[in-house]
């Protein structure tokens, strides 16, 4: 009985470093990884694009100053 006990207790020993083994795997290997900050690609946006938004934006804030 003492050799299984002695078995049984090796198991153990070598089931807690396997654990041990597959954590620090598992972390290197991005298991506990934080979000990309780039995960999108950005959008393009044309000059002429951008220049419509800027109006249109400054056509609503003189709007609004207009309105106090």
């Amino acid at each position: 009985m003492d050799i299984l006990k002695a078995l049984k207790d090796k198991r153990n020993e070598h089931q807690q470093q396997i654990d041990t083994i597959d954590a620090a795997i598992k972390l290197l290997s991005g298991g506990l990884r934080v979000a990309p900050k780039n995960t999108k690609s950005k959008r393009k946006l044309s000059a002429a694009s951008r220049r419509k938004m800027s109006l249109a934006a400054k056509k609503r804030w003189a709007e609004k100053k207009k309105s106090k």
